[in-house]
């Protein structure tokens, strides 16, 4: 019973660290709503103020947004502002 007890009570922390982006408009530094931001493993959408955040680890493929230029193979290494131009 004392061996059922601590395994009921055993618990596993994971801590994930993350970088926040800021992805704005070049031309008039406003936020963008809903750009995609595709890495190795999987895709993010900024929310409604602009911002995503993306695991340590993950390596930002493209950086997307309708009627503006895609960039490719961002390296970031801290919280990042990241500004893209329409086309």
């Amino acid at each position: 019973m004392k061996n059922l007890t601590y395994l009921l009570l055993m618990k596993t922390i994971f801590i994930t660290i993350v970088f926040k982006l800021l992805i704005i408009d070049s031309q008039t530094n406003e936020n963008l709503v809903g750009a995609r931001v595709e890495t190795d493993n999987n895709t993010y959408f900024t929310d409604l103020y602009g911002y995503v955040e993306i695991p340590q680890g993950e390596e930002i493929k493209s950086i997307s947004y309708i009627s503006y230029e895609t960039k490719h193979n961002i390296e970031v290494t801290k919280d990042t502002i990241i500004d893209i131009s329409p086309l």
